[in-house]
């Protein structure tokens, strides 16, 4: 698998999924970006990734960002990620303003990804989007993925 240098985490709620990104993918200078919608989140999320505040390279291994995805996104080239999990508003609607949102900022060879396969109107609208895309999603557990073409 190639090295991930920079990712976002849409949706992160406590943070518990940011740590095990973390734990299991940093190897260097992977830079995650963490984009939560509930300004309440903010402590939790912070004691629950908290060991990872040491620097490398200059920089922090994550920077949190509070607010609306969508108006997040757009501080982003496309492009610009190895790596986007969504895992945000799980209704249709937000399913694919997400998927809308975030796609284009995947670079080629990149990973699109999200939570809750299980959830009808998760999987309606990604499985609608692959479909329309000519795109293969990948499964395991209640993720999926989607590895964006050269």
């Amino acid at each position: 698998m190639r090295m991930l240098t920079e990712a976002v985490e849409v949706g992160v709620n406590e943070g518990v999924n940011a740590n095990s990104l973390l734990n299991e993918w940093w190897h260097g200078p992977l830079h995650l970006r963490l984009v939560e919608l509930d300004p309440g989140k903010e402590p939790l999320i912070r004691q629950n990734i908290r060991h990872w505040d040491n620097d490398f390279n200059g920089g922090n291994a994550w920077q949190l960002y509070l607010g609306d995805g969508f108006e997040i996104a757009k501080q982003f080239a496309d492009g610009f990620f190895d790596y986007v999990y969504i895992d945000d508003d799980h209704n249709y609607e937000g399913v694919c303003k997400s998927i809308a949102a975030w796609w284009p900022k995947v670079k080629q060879g990149g990973f699109f990804a999200g939570h809750d396969w299980a959830c009808d109107t998760v999987e309606w609208a990604v499985r609608e989007f692959a479909h329309r895309e000519q795109l293969k999603i990948q499964l395991a557990e209640e993720d999926w993925w989607i590895v964006r073409p050269y």
